[in-house]
């Protein structure tokens, strides 16, 4: 799910940069991967692109307690299964241009995209497939320790980048946890009119 969370936010920025760049040929493209090439000890995209590569992914805590969801199957008995988990999504866009201008004004698209279009549900992004019902996003604010740490951790220099965390994707298993025929009558068996005796 997290795979398809991406592609569709990738399909969509690359769908608003050219509608703001007037279908240029020099569009640049979006790339969603590893932003460090591990073997070579490089940037794993080309110049000239923008990479879109998750830093990091949390459990969203405040909705962890939500029931069980509760389903009349075929057969005609209730089906039982485990609540979604809903993940934050923590993605870096970084421009890597030859003219670092160029760097600049792609990640202020990015953000104006985002201003934009903060939250992506099936009114204004139809390829949004279920369980993916909406996302929202949210610039994270770093600071220069934090940004040090990040890129330090990621084995490259600091590149023209901003972070967005992306709530909530949610990870399911169909797995039935257990199944129960449905009550359709209710018989109450006891000592009669004249209470117990």
């Amino acid at each position: 799910m997290i795979d398809i969370a991406l592609n569709c936010l990738r399909v969509e920025l690359e769908n608003y940069l050219r509608i703001r760049q007037n279908q240029s040929s020099t569009l640049p493209k979006v790339q969603l991967g590893s932003l460090v090439d591990p073997t070579a000890g490089g940037l794993a995209f080309d110049r000239d692109m923008l990479a879109m590569t998750m830093v990091h992914l949390q459990e969203e805590r405040l909705l962890k307690n939500a029931p069980p969801v509760t389903q009349q199957t075929r057969s005609g008995k209730i089906s039982h299964r485990n609540p979604d988990i809903k993940l934050m999504l923590y993605l870096m866009f970084a421009a890597n241009f030859k003219r670092y201008s160029d760097s600049l004004s792609l990640i202020s698209q990015v953000i104006a995209f985002f201003q934009m279009k903060a939250t992506f549900d099936a009114s204004n992004t139809p390829s949004l497939v279920a369980p993916l019902e909406k996302m929202a996003t949210d610039m994270l604010f770093m600071d220069f320790e934090q940004l040090n740490l990040l890129w330090g951790t990621l084995g490259t220099s600091y590149l023209p980048s901003v972070v967005y965390k992306i709530r909530l994707v949610p990870i399911r298993d169909e797995a039935i946890q257990g199944e129960k025929p449905i009550v359709n009558k209710v018989d109450i068996v006891g000592a009669g009119r004249g209470g117990l005796s």
